[in-house]
């Protein structure tokens, strides 16, 4: 009875100690409570990487994802950058994904290339994009999700 009491014990410390996985490397973000992922630093540095844009920096993103921490804490901008960002790939070519109210201008997210060009693909691939954007795999910052 001695020995079953501690294999017991012994099978619960180790159990209660292993390290638990995550998909997609989720435990290298920083998430609220409402599951959104506001590391703003972090989301720079995943659309940097190689898996990214593969540049030494995108001040144009750091603008904008600083635009998004502010209006989501202070709603500085009347809540114009809540959404979502995301890194998409189309045909081999890095791209962001975002999905702002002030980016919408009518409902509809826009693709931007590395540069921060806005990236046009056609039609009819077009309704394809959100669905594969919005997997948790592919989002960098998210401060509402829609």
């Amino acid at each position: 009875m001695k020995n079953l009491i501690y294999t017991f014990v012994i099978a619960l410390i180790f159990t209660g100690c292993a390290k638990q996985s995550t998909d997609d490397g989720e435990q290298a973000y920083n998430y609220a409570r409402d599951g959104m992922i506001v590391n703003v630093e972090r989301a720079l540095i995943k659309a940097i990487d190689k898996n990214g844009c593969n540049k030494s920096e995108l001040p144009w993103l750091k603008d904008l994802l600083t635009k998004a921490e502010e209006d989501r804490t202070t709603m500085k901008y009347k809540g114009n950058y809540i959404g979502i960002v995301s890194l998409y790939k189309y045909k081999d070519k890095n791209l962001i994904y975002i999905d702002f109210f002030l980016e919408r201008g009518g409902g509809a997210y826009i693709l931007r290339d590395c540069n921060g060009d806005p990236f046009f693909i056609p039609r009819s691939d077009a309704g394809y994009v959100p669905n594969e954007a919005m997997k948790k795999k592919n989002i960098i910052y998210a401060s509402a999700f829609q």
